[in-house]
Protein backbone atom coordinates (compact mmCIF):
# COMPACT_ATOMS: atom_id res chain seq x y z
CA UNK A 1 0.00 0.00 0.00
CA UNK A 2 1.06 3.60 -0.61
CA UNK A 3 1.24 6.31 2.01
CA UNK A 4 -1.93 7.89 0.66
CA UNK A 5 -3.77 4.57 0.78
CA UNK A 6 -2.76 4.08 4.43
CA UNK A 7 -4.16 7.49 5.34
CA UNK A 8 -7.38 7.03 3.36
CA UNK A 9 -7.93 3.61 4.93
CA UNK A 10 -7.51 5.01 8.45
CA UNK A 11 -9.86 7.90 7.61
CA UNK A 12 -12.50 5.47 6.36
CA UNK A 13 -12.12 3.35 9.50
CA UNK A 14 -12.73 6.55 11.48
CA UNK A 15 -16.03 6.99 9.62
CA UNK A 16 -14.88 9.47 6.98
CA UNK A 17 -15.79 8.64 3.40
CA UNK A 18 -15.10 9.58 -0.20
CA UNK A 19 -13.75 13.05 -0.92
CA UNK A 20 -13.47 13.87 2.81
CA UNK A 21 -11.07 10.98 3.41
CA UNK A 22 -9.07 11.91 0.31
CA UNK A 23 -8.81 15.56 1.36
CA UNK A 24 -7.64 14.66 4.86
CA UNK A 25 -5.00 12.34 3.43
CA UNK A 26 -3.75 15.03 1.03
CA UNK A 27 -3.66 17.65 3.79
CA UNK A 28 -1.68 15.44 6.20
CA UNK A 29 0.78 14.39 3.49
CA UNK A 30 1.52 18.04 2.88
CA UNK A 31 1.68 18.97 6.58
CA UNK A 32 4.34 16.33 7.25
CA UNK A 33 6.31 16.96 4.08
CA UNK A 34 5.79 13.58 2.44
CA UNK A 35 3.52 14.56 -0.47
CA UNK A 36 6.15 13.57 -3.05
CA UNK A 37 6.12 9.98 -1.71
CA UNK A 38 2.31 9.86 -1.36
CA UNK A 39 1.76 7.36 -4.18
CA UNK A 40 4.82 5.18 -3.61
CA UNK A 41 4.73 1.91 -1.68
CA UNK A 42 5.53 2.37 1.99
CA UNK A 43 8.03 -0.51 1.87
CA UNK A 44 10.25 1.75 -0.27
CA UNK A 45 10.22 4.57 2.32
CA UNK A 46 13.24 5.43 4.42
CA UNK A 47 12.98 5.05 8.19
CA UNK A 48 12.50 8.79 8.64
CA UNK A 49 9.74 8.97 6.05
CA UNK A 50 7.95 6.05 7.71
CA UNK A 51 8.14 7.95 11.01
CA UNK A 52 6.53 10.97 9.38
CA UNK A 53 3.79 8.79 7.92
CA UNK A 54 3.13 7.28 11.37
CA UNK A 55 2.85 10.77 12.83
CA UNK A 56 0.42 11.73 10.06
CA UNK A 57 -1.66 8.61 10.73
CA UNK A 58 -1.96 9.60 14.40
CA UNK A 59 -3.80 12.77 13.37
CA UNK A 60 -6.46 11.06 11.24
CA UNK A 61 -9.85 11.72 12.82
CA UNK A 62 -8.57 14.76 14.72
CA UNK A 63 -8.28 12.91 18.10
CA UNK A 64 -8.67 14.86 21.35
CA UNK A 65 -6.09 12.65 23.09
CA UNK A 66 -2.85 11.80 21.31
CA UNK A 67 -0.18 9.36 22.53
CA UNK A 68 3.25 9.86 20.93
CA UNK A 69 6.29 7.65 21.52
CA UNK A 70 9.46 9.37 20.28
CA UNK A 71 7.70 10.53 17.08
CA UNK A 72 10.71 12.28 15.52
CA UNK A 73 13.36 9.59 16.06
CA UNK A 74 15.29 9.03 12.82
CA UNK A 75 13.82 12.12 11.14
CA UNK A 76 16.10 14.71 9.54
CA UNK A 77 16.55 18.00 11.49
CA UNK A 78 14.38 20.18 9.21
CA UNK A 79 11.49 17.70 9.15
CA UNK A 80 11.91 17.15 12.89
CA UNK A 81 11.39 20.84 13.61
CA UNK A 82 8.45 20.91 11.21
CA UNK A 83 6.86 17.97 13.06
CA UNK A 84 7.41 19.60 16.46
CA UNK A 85 5.85 22.85 15.26
CA UNK A 86 2.87 20.93 13.87
CA UNK A 87 2.11 19.12 17.15
CA UNK A 88 2.71 22.26 19.19
CA UNK A 89 0.20 24.16 17.03
CA UNK A 90 -2.38 21.41 17.64
CA UNK A 91 -2.18 21.61 21.47
CA UNK A 92 -5.19 23.92 22.06
CA UNK A 93 -8.19 21.76 22.95
CA UNK A 94 -6.12 18.58 22.80
CA UNK A 95 -4.10 16.46 25.24
CA UNK A 96 -0.80 15.12 23.90
CA UNK A 97 1.14 12.61 25.99
CA UNK A 98 4.69 12.38 24.67
CA UNK A 99 7.39 9.93 25.78
CA UNK A 100 10.89 10.74 24.59
CA UNK A 101 14.60 10.59 25.37
CA UNK A 102 15.13 13.83 23.45
CA UNK A 103 15.09 16.86 25.73
CA UNK A 104 14.85 19.12 22.66
CA UNK A 105 11.71 17.29 21.53
CA UNK A 106 10.17 17.51 25.00
CA UNK A 107 10.89 21.22 25.25
CA UNK A 108 9.62 21.96 21.72
CA UNK A 109 6.25 20.22 22.11
CA UNK A 110 5.35 20.13 25.79
CA UNK A 111 3.76 22.65 28.16
CA UNK A 112 4.50 20.39 31.15
CA UNK A 113 7.35 17.93 31.51
CA UNK A 114 7.63 14.91 33.82
CA UNK A 115 10.98 13.27 34.50
CA UNK A 116 11.14 9.57 35.41
CA UNK A 117 14.08 7.67 36.84
CA UNK A 118 14.21 3.93 37.53
CA UNK A 119 10.48 3.61 36.93
CA UNK A 120 9.44 6.36 39.33
CA UNK A 121 8.11 9.84 38.65
CA UNK A 122 10.61 12.31 40.10
CA UNK A 123 9.20 15.70 39.17
CA UNK A 124 6.67 17.41 36.96
CA UNK A 125 6.08 21.00 35.90
CA UNK A 126 6.62 23.51 33.15
CA UNK A 127 10.06 23.63 31.53
CA UNK A 128 10.72 26.99 33.18
CA UNK A 129 9.70 25.78 36.65
CA UNK A 130 11.97 22.73 36.38
CA UNK A 131 14.88 24.88 35.23
CA UNK A 132 14.30 27.28 38.13
CA UNK A 133 14.13 24.47 40.68
CA UNK A 134 16.87 22.13 39.54
CA UNK A 135 19.04 24.24 37.26
CA UNK A 136 20.08 27.26 39.29
CA UNK A 137 22.78 28.96 37.32
CA UNK A 138 23.76 30.26 33.91
CA UNK A 139 25.55 28.95 30.86
CA UNK A 140 28.14 31.26 29.33
CA UNK A 141 29.21 30.41 25.80
CA UNK A 142 32.00 32.49 24.32
CA UNK A 143 33.61 32.42 20.89
CA UNK A 144 37.22 33.44 21.37
CA UNK A 145 40.84 32.34 20.73
CA UNK A 146 41.98 29.32 22.75
CA UNK A 147 44.79 31.41 24.26
CA UNK A 148 42.23 33.63 26.02
CA UNK A 149 40.32 30.83 27.76
CA UNK A 150 42.38 30.74 30.95
CA UNK A 151 42.19 34.51 31.32
CA UNK A 152 38.40 34.52 30.81
CA UNK A 153 37.89 31.88 33.47
CA UNK A 154 40.17 33.70 35.93
CA UNK A 155 38.33 37.00 35.42
CA UNK A 156 34.94 35.30 35.75
CA UNK A 157 35.95 33.65 39.02
CA UNK A 158 37.19 37.01 40.33
CA UNK A 159 33.82 38.58 39.45
CA UNK A 160 31.90 35.85 41.26
CA UNK A 161 34.08 36.08 44.37
CA UNK A 162 33.08 39.74 44.57
CA UNK A 163 29.42 39.53 43.54
CA UNK A 164 28.30 36.01 44.44
CA UNK A 165 30.71 33.98 46.61
CA UNK A 166 28.28 31.02 46.74
CA UNK A 167 28.71 30.40 43.00
CA UNK A 168 31.39 28.47 41.16
CA UNK A 169 32.59 28.05 37.58
CA UNK A 170 32.74 24.72 35.78
CA UNK A 171 34.10 24.16 32.31
CA UNK A 172 32.41 22.01 29.68
CA UNK A 173 33.77 20.58 26.46
CA UNK A 174 31.73 21.89 23.54
CA UNK A 175 29.63 19.13 21.95
CA UNK A 176 29.18 19.55 18.22
CA UNK A 177 26.19 17.33 17.61
CA UNK A 178 22.63 17.44 16.41
CA UNK A 179 21.27 18.11 19.88
CA UNK A 180 23.44 21.18 20.46
CA UNK A 181 21.70 24.09 22.13
CA UNK A 182 20.23 26.96 20.14
CA UNK A 183 22.79 29.32 21.64
CA UNK A 184 25.61 27.10 20.37
CA UNK A 185 24.07 27.18 16.88
CA UNK A 186 23.77 30.96 17.07
CA UNK A 187 27.43 31.38 17.94
CA UNK A 188 28.71 28.86 15.42
CA UNK A 189 26.55 30.17 12.57
CA UNK A 190 27.76 33.75 12.85
CA UNK A 191 30.20 35.05 10.28
CA UNK A 192 33.80 34.80 11.39
CA UNK A 193 36.94 36.36 10.04
CA UNK A 194 39.07 34.30 12.42
CA UNK A 195 38.72 30.55 11.92
CA UNK A 196 40.95 29.84 14.95
CA UNK A 197 38.21 31.01 17.32
CA UNK A 198 36.20 28.28 19.01
CA UNK A 199 33.26 28.08 21.40
CA UNK A 200 34.18 27.89 25.08
CA UNK A 201 31.39 26.87 27.48
CA UNK A 202 31.38 27.70 31.18
CA UNK A 203 28.68 26.88 33.73
CA UNK A 204 28.12 29.42 36.49
CA UNK A 205 26.22 27.58 39.20
CA UNK A 206 25.57 27.55 42.91
CA UNK A 207 27.91 25.41 45.00
CA UNK A 208 26.41 22.24 46.42
CA UNK A 209 26.54 23.64 49.96
CA UNK A 210 24.70 26.82 48.96
CA UNK A 211 21.16 26.53 50.31
CA UNK A 212 19.65 29.98 49.79
CA UNK A 213 17.06 29.59 46.99
CA UNK A 214 16.63 33.36 46.64
CA UNK A 215 20.24 33.93 45.65
CA UNK A 216 20.36 35.41 42.15
CA UNK A 217 23.11 35.27 39.57
CA UNK A 218 24.64 38.71 38.88
CA UNK A 219 23.30 38.84 35.33
CA UNK A 220 23.69 42.59 34.79
CA UNK A 221 27.23 42.51 36.20
CA UNK A 222 28.10 39.57 33.97
CA UNK A 223 26.88 41.32 30.81
CA UNK A 224 28.79 44.48 31.76
CA UNK A 225 31.96 42.49 32.40
CA UNK A 226 31.71 40.61 29.10
CA UNK A 227 31.41 43.89 27.20
CA UNK A 228 34.48 45.17 29.02
CA UNK A 229 36.50 42.01 28.32
CA UNK A 230 35.53 41.80 24.63
CA UNK A 231 38.46 43.77 23.24
CA UNK A 232 41.02 42.57 25.78
CA UNK A 233 40.39 38.88 25.07
CA UNK A 234 39.45 39.18 21.37
CA UNK A 235 35.96 37.84 22.08
CA UNK A 236 34.08 37.48 18.79
CA UNK A 237 30.68 36.68 20.26
CA UNK A 238 29.09 35.41 23.45
CA UNK A 239 25.77 34.13 24.76
CA UNK A 240 24.39 33.91 28.31
CA UNK A 241 21.50 31.50 28.83
CA UNK A 242 19.77 29.30 31.36
CA UNK A 243 20.81 25.71 31.86
CA UNK A 244 19.31 23.28 29.35
CA UNK A 245 16.51 20.82 30.04
CA UNK A 246 19.06 18.04 29.48
CA UNK A 247 21.14 19.38 32.37
CA UNK A 248 18.01 19.48 34.53
CA UNK A 249 17.31 15.85 33.60
CA UNK A 250 20.85 14.81 34.56
CA UNK A 251 20.55 16.70 37.85
CA UNK A 252 17.22 15.08 38.76
CA UNK A 253 18.30 11.55 37.85
CA UNK A 254 21.63 11.96 39.66
CA UNK A 255 19.86 13.26 42.76
CA UNK A 256 17.35 10.40 42.70
CA UNK A 257 20.17 7.85 42.44
CA UNK A 258 21.79 9.44 45.48
CA UNK A 259 18.53 9.05 47.36
CA UNK A 260 17.96 12.77 47.87
CA UNK A 261 14.86 12.88 45.68
CA UNK A 262 12.57 10.01 46.54
CA UNK A 263 9.22 11.77 46.45
CA UNK A 264 8.78 15.22 44.98
CA UNK A 265 5.41 17.00 45.35
CA UNK A 266 3.53 17.12 42.08
CA UNK A 267 2.00 20.55 41.42
CA UNK A 268 -1.54 20.75 40.03
CA UNK A 269 -1.92 21.38 36.29
CA UNK A 270 -2.26 25.01 35.24
CA UNK A 271 -5.84 26.39 35.03
CA UNK A 272 -7.60 25.54 31.80
CA UNK A 273 -5.19 22.74 30.81
CA UNK A 274 -6.45 19.28 29.96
Amino acid sequence: MTGREHLVLCAELAGLKGATAQNIATSLLQEFGIAEWADKCVKTYSGGTRRKLCAALSMVGDPSILLLDEPSTGVDPISKRRMWDFFRSRLPGRTILLTTHSMAEAEAISTRVAIMSKGSLRCIGSVQSLKSRFGRGLVLQVKLPAASRALLRMRLEELLREKLPAAEVKEEEQEQEQGASSSSKMLSSGSSSNNTNSIFTLHVQMKEQATEPSTQMPLADLFAAMETWKEEMNIEDYCISQVSLEQVFLKVTQTSEDGAVSSLPLPPPPPGSS
